[in-house]
C-alpha cells in the first residue's frame, strides 16, 4: 500500500520506482520521523489503525485522481494531525471515508449475492460470476478461499476472470481458462426457490428491490424477478 513518504509528499507502490524498497508501516512511520521529527500519532495504533483502515478501502476506489486524493489526506494529517482526517473536517477527509464506505459497500453486496458453481471440467474448481466497479478482486477472492480453503476459486468478471495463486491474484482472459460450468442449472434452481417463496396475493416487487440494488440486477439469478 504506502511504499514512502517524503516531507509533505506520499507515494503508493504502483507509483514508486522499480529500484524502491517495500516498508511496513511502523517501518514507514519511523523512517519519517528520523528524517522529519516525531509525528505522535504515527505511534499511537489505535489511531494508526484507523487511518490504515479507510485507505485499505479507498485506495480500491477506481477513479484517476484517487491517488492524488489520497496524497492530500495524508498531508493534512501529517501537518494538521490525524484527528482532522478521522473527524472529516476537511473536504477530502471526507471524500476518502465516502470512497472507503462505497469500496466496502460493493465487497459486502458480492459477498452476499455471488454464486458459485463447479467446473465440469476440472476437479475441485469453483466459478462464480460477479460485475464490480472497484478493485475488490484480491479482499474477493481472499474471503472465498477461507470459505473453500480446498477448492480453487475462480471470480469472472466480463471478458476476466481471477484466480489466486501463491497468495498472489492472477488475471487471465475468461475465453482462454476453457472453464466449462453450467451456471444456468443453478439459476433454475433459484427460480424455483424464489416461486415456491411467492404469494400471489402478497407480491410486494418494491419491497424486495430494496434488498437486491438495482446494479446487481445483470448479474444474479433473482434479477429477472425484480425487473
Amino acid at each position: 500500500m504506502l511504499l514512502r513518504l517524503n516531507k509533505g509528499v506520499s507515494f503508493l507502490a504502483d507509483e514508486a520506482g522499480a529500484g524502491d524498497q517495500d516498508y511496513t508501516l511502523e517501518q514507514l512511520a519511523d523512517e519519517y520521523c528520523k528524517k522529519y521529527g516525531r509525528v505522535d500519532w504515527l505511534y499511537r495504533p489505535r489511531q494508526l489503525n484507523q487511518l490504515e483502515k479507510i485507505l485499505l478501502y479507498a485506495a480500491r476506489f477506481r477513479s484517476a485522481d484517487n491517488n492524488f486524493l489520497i496524497f492530500t489526506v495524508i498531508n493534512q494529517a501529517l501537518e494538521q494531525g490525524i484527528g482532522v482526517v478521522l473527524g472529516k473536517l476537511t473536504p477530502e477527509a471526507a471524500q476518502l471515508y465516502s470512497r472507503a464506505r462505497q469500496v466496502w459497500a460493493e465487497i459486502h453486496r458480492v459477498k452476499g449475492f455471488i454464486r458459485f458453481h463447479p467446473a465440469k471440467n476440472r476437479t475441485k474448481t469453483l466459478v462464480g460470476r460477479a460485475e464490480f466497479r472497484h478493485r475488490i478482486e484480491d479482499i474477493l477472492l481472499q474471503h472465498f478461499r477461507r470459505r473453500y480453503p480446498k477448492e480453487t476459486v475462480v471470480i469472472i468478471r466480463g471478458s476476466e476472470a481471477y484466480i489466486l495463486l501463491n497468495n498472489q491474484v492472477r488475471v487471465y482472459p475468461y475465453s482462454q481458462l476453457g472453464l466449462e460450468f453450467d451456471e444456468h442449472e443453478f439459476d433454475s434452481f433459484w427460480d424455483v426457490y424464489y416461486d415456491s417463496q411467492t404469494v400471489e396475493g402478497r407480491l410486494n416487487k418494491k419491497l424486495a428491490r430494496k434488498h437486491v440494488p438495482k446494479k446487481l440486477w445483470s448479474w444474479v439469478p433473482e434479477g429477472n424477478k425484480l425487473k
